[in-house]
């Protein structure tokens, strides 16, 4: 359950995404505007309104209502609920939902008068249940509308697939402000037309009272005039609105020059927006990017399309460049004529030094890559050639020595040759690990019963001699490099057999299909892990056992695990002391599997 207070801002890593999400809420602001201008009534604005946030959102339904002066809630557009109990024309589900005593979450917008998101409101205090047969509320999402500080109304949206975040809060609470508007706009309409309608009818019936006709005819005007200021009113309160957003927004005729620029300009580029009315964004820019972004302004002209992000470099006044983020929505006039475009700009030159220093930092750890593999074969070459010439002389000494020096001293040659023998292994298991992540991956669709077979023909002796059984089900074609897909199942099946229990050692391989990934399963009936461990038995050098029970470097299973990550999967262990040990792995859904 989260509960979001509408003053939360958006955190600097999101600045990327954010600008999709504006533009489109750019467009519903425009869309609740211009349909508003068609309606006929208060209730058909209220219905766009709601059909707009829950388009926005993705929401299921929802409802838009305001307060009225006895405290209670008048519905003016409800959503098609889908209930049994209710099926009927949504205008007169709307009619039934007048004098309502708000309750529950609807309730708690109104009193804490702020935004609330709850994605779990069967869990939440709040949350009072559906009537029967109403369809369950997943989730939650409530903005109150007001103006002045005073609470008009909300709007409710429920059941957005995968629950509500602070940006469908954020992006509603922005279009709630264009809803009061709306509303309010309409609502000054309808007045005014019914004015006018009255003093009509007035002027027919009293031309015969003249002078009582007279000063009614003067109220009329008094209150038209005052309508009229109302919608100023709400007109500038809008721009007022667009000039505080933190990026730059503009309009521009379809000829590209500015015919309205906000304040944030002169953050931007340096220039009073006075400075700017009357130019074209590329008297701005450099001659080069000027000549194309006027080329790609006029390819937007002409398919008449909102065109977002476009990137283009800007000149400041005092001379140094400012990369910008344009993102913009055709006008058109009554008649459907393209008039203009209006739009926003963002100032990314910082986010552009970063997509630069990271290019950097990607070469420098390429050559650190390239750097590292050569040290380590060079480091494998140096280390292993003492090692060899003291495990040969520790043999030859050996040969020399057999029954000429006691036990004792048997022994500690005996002890000589298997060190720098283990040391030898570990240090190829070690060079082997490094390696996986110094790249040279050939990537390709990988038949997994191939790969199988393949390791098995390897572990051809370790099967007969431990009288091994390993039985395998259709397994799927991925994307992967084959040789270490080879190597990860090769070493999972050794393992199975080096950890046998009494019996001899039987191991099944299977694989289904989870959504995007298909879960690998090599499956044994061993000597198992306690499950304190199986976490630790992933990490290099981590033995659970003494060499002299099951011999190895400890570095098996790490490998597996860098193998898999490295295909974009995980790997983990279920098992039981004494009852066997299940591996599993997952790797992508490749095109050619499917």
């Amino acid at each position: 359950m989260t509960d979001h207070h509408a003053g939360d801002q958006t955190a600097p890593d999101d600045v990327a995404m954010e600008l999709p999400r504006r533009n489109l809420l750019l467009l519903a602001v425009n869309r609740v505007f211009r349909e508003a201008l068609t309606c006929e009534s208060v209730s058909d604005v209220a219905k766009v309104c709601l059909g707009v946030a829950e388009e926005l959102t993705g929401s299921a339904f929802g409802m838009l209502g305001e307060m009225n002066e006895q405290g209670k809630f008048d519905a003016l557009a409800v959503s098609d609920l889908g209930w049994d109990a209710c099926r009927m024309p949504a205008a007169e589900a709307a009619e039934l939902l007048r004098g309502m005593e708000l309750r529950g979450l609807l309730r708690k917008v109104i009193r804490q008068e702020r935004s609330v998101v709850v994605n779990d409101p069967g869990n939440d205090p709040d949350g009072v249940g559906v009537p029967a047969g109403h369809p369950p509320i997943h989730c939650f999402l409530g903005v109150p509308l007001q103006e002045s500080n005073r609470i008009l109304g909300l709007i409710g949206l429920a059941n957005r697939a995968g629950g509500f975040d602070r940006g469908h809060q954020a992006d509603i609470e922005a279009l709630a402000v264009a809803f009061v508007e709306a509303l309010r706009r309409k609502r000054a309409e309808q007045e005014l037309r019914a004015a006018h309608d009255e003093l009509e009818l007035r002027v027919q019936y009293r031309t015969a009272e003249l002078a009582t006709a007279n000063a009614a005819l003067q109220k009329e005007i008094a209150d038209r005039q005052q309508a009229e200021n109302a919608l100023r009113d709400s007109e500038q309160r809008f721009r007022s609105l667009v000039e505080t957003t933190s990026d730059w927004v503009w309009e521009v005729d379809r000829d590209a020059v500015y015919t309205y620029v906000s304040p944030r300009i002169k953050d931007l580029l340096g220039y009073e927006p006075e400075e700017v009315l009357g130019q074209r964004p590329f008297d701005l820019m450099p001659p080069d990017e000027a000549q194309r972004v006027a080329a790609a302004f006029q390819r937007v002209v002409e398919s008449r399309e909102p065109f977002a992000p476009l990137e283009n470099t800007n000149v400041h006044r005092d001379g140094h460049h400012v990369v910008l983020e344009s993102s913009g929505v055709p006008i058109v006039n009554a008649s459907g004529e393209l008039v203009g475009y209006r739009g926003i700009d963002r100032d990314i030159t910082q986010r552009k030094r970063a997509e630069n220093e990271l290019a950097r930092t990607l070469q420098e750890l390429e050559r650190s890559n390239a750097d590292l593999q050569q040290f380590a074969g060079a480091a494998s070459h140096d280390l292993q050639e003492p090692l060899r010439a003291i495990r040969g002389f520790a043999q030859l000494l050996q040969r020399h020595c057999a029954g000429r020096t006691d036990a004792k001293a048997d022994e500690y040659l005996q002890f000589i040759v298997h060190g720098a023998g283990r040391m030898q292994q570990l240090i190829n298991d070690l060079l082997a690990y490094a390696r996986l992540g110094m790249g040279g991956k050939k990537i390709e669709p990988v038949d997994c019963n191939e790969v199988v077979a393949e390791a098995l023909t390897n572990l051809k002796g370790a099967l007969t001699d431990q009288d091994a059984e390993v039985t395998c089900q259709q397994l799927p074609t991925v994307a992967a490099d084959r040789t270490r897909l080879v190597q990860l199942f090769q070493n999972l099946i050794s393992n199975a057999i080096k950890f046998r229990g009494d019996q001899p050692p039987r191991v099944q391989i299977s694989a289904v299909q989870s959504q995007s990934e298909w879960v690998f399963s090599v499956c044994d009936h061993g000597i198992g892990i306690a499950l304190e461990h199986t976490e630790r038995i992933f990490v290099v050098f981590q033995r659970l056992h003494h060499q002299s029970q099951y011999p190895g470097t400890g570095i098996g299973l790490a490998i597996c695990k860098r193998i898999v990550e490295g295909n974009k999967g995980r790997i983990w262990c279920e098992s039981e002391l004494g009852h066997g040990a299940t591996f599993r792995f997952t790797l992508p859904v490749s095109a050619s599997s499917t």
